[in-house]
Formats: structure tokens, sequence, C-alpha cells
């Protein structure tokens, strides 16, 4: 009995660990799109606006 218990609570660990490491993974992701475009603005050339 408490052998199962034990590896349940064993298993919802690791299922909390896999959605924290999916969370961060695309937290990490997110950050390094932002990083790009952030170059990409950097890089482009000032826009101009178009008069009538």
């Amino acid at each position: 009995m408490l052998a199962a218990l034990y590896y349940r609570s064993i298993e919802a660990q690791k299922a909390r660990d896999r959605q924290i490491a999916a969370s961060l993974a695309r937290q990490k992701q997110a950050e390094e799109i932002n990083r790009q475009e952030q170059a990409v603005i950097k890089k482009a050339p000032p826009l101009k606006l178009l008069r009538d």
C-alpha cells in the first residue's frame, strides 16, 4: 500500500518536473525569438512616414 502511494507521488513529481521543463523551454524559445526580432529591428533602416 505504501509502496503504491510512494510510486504515485514519484510519478506525480515527474509529471510536475516535465511541466516545468516544458514551460521553461517555451520561455527560452520566446526569449530567443524576441532577441532575434530586436536584432532585426535594430538593423532595419528608420521608417519614413508617408505624407499626402
